[in-house]
């Protein structure tokens, strides 16, 4: 009884101590609202912890992979024998948070597909300023450019969270392209589809705020009609400033603009009351 009590205390407390610090709602003493699966873990941000599996039981391609590597653009429209030609080329490569994938300079001679978890690709410049290009997670493909012209990389991979990779070396896929025409097309498809993403994300950023920016992103994380939702994010705050392009504090104000629209936040939990309103807000050309 007397450990049951303790217990309880502990709990009241933390909830109490949680309430002071952010001034937030919570449910079962967690901040904000999280999903089912995150309860728990907000309050404190949890200490990682090596998954022992993933450089044994995980570095083998497994049945559910073959979603992700249908996914990806680069491969739409394969036939399974070609797709698995390509595939019996390459090894899985797994991660763990803050392993690097490959440095900027290195030589290029692999592209690769995200199997599971997240990676940034960021450039460090000249001063040692790093600058985030690009965040990518499952299904996602990248280094395919530099990978067919055997140059080096101008950016560094790096895993943001716990990740495997299909790493694919390029001379395969270009030995490919003799015998299937239809590899060739997706590749040019989906590298001509990259570039105009771009493009369009650079125009847009020059045309919105940095909260319409962030409101955006945050739209894009639950269905559209989706009301009190929430969730926890995939990789630290200071990562999804520089992919939106902003500095930490500028991430923070923005973060604070948006509570007015019915967005909170505590740590890497995030709370929205209506999906519409925040997407509404981000296509408003004006700010």
């Amino acid at each position: 009884m007397a450990h049951e009590n303790a217990a309880a205390a502990l709990r009241r407390a933390r909830a109490a101590s949680c309430d002071e610090d952010c001034g937030l709602s919570h449910i079962a003493g967690v901040c904000v609202r999280v999903a089912a699966k995150d309860i728990g873990t907000c309050l404190r941000e949890p200490r990682y912890r090596r998954d022992p599996r993933l450089k044994s039981q995980r570095a083998q391609l497994l049945p559910i992979d073959m979603t992700a590597i249908r996914q990806a653009p680069l491969f739409a429209g394969l036939d399974d024998e070609t797709l698995s030609s390509v595939i019996a080329s390459g090894r899985v490569r797994p991660l763990h948070r803050g392993e690097v994938l490959y440095c900027q300079g290195d030589r290029a001679g692999n592209l690769y597909i995200v199997l599971d978890g997240w990676l940034k690709i960021h450039r460090t410049s000249a001063v040692g300023r790093s600058t985030v290009r690009s965040v990518v997670t499952r299904g996602d493909s990248f280094a395919e450019d530099v990978a067919f012209a055997q140059d080096t990389y101008p950016a560094t991979a790096e895993a943001v969270s716990d990740a495997r990779v299909l790493e694919l070396p390029s001379r395969a896929i270009l030995d490919g392209f003799a015998g299937s025409p239809a590899m060739a097309t997706a590749v040019v498809r989906a590298l001509s589809l990259r570039l105009e993403s771009n493009v369009l994300e650079l125009e847009r950023a020059y045309r919105i705020t940095a909260p319409q920016r962030l409101a955006g992103y945050l739209s894009t994380m639950f269905t559209p009609d989706a009301k009190n939702v929430d969730t926890r994010l995939a990789y630290d705050k200071n990562v999804l400033a520089a992919r939106l392009g902003m500095m930490p504090e500028s991430l923070s104000r923005a973060f604070l603009a948006l509570s007015e629209l019915g967005v909170k936040t505590h740590n890497r939990c995030v709370y929205i009351e209506d999906v519409a309103r925040l997407r509404d807000f981000a296509e408003m050309e004006d700010g």
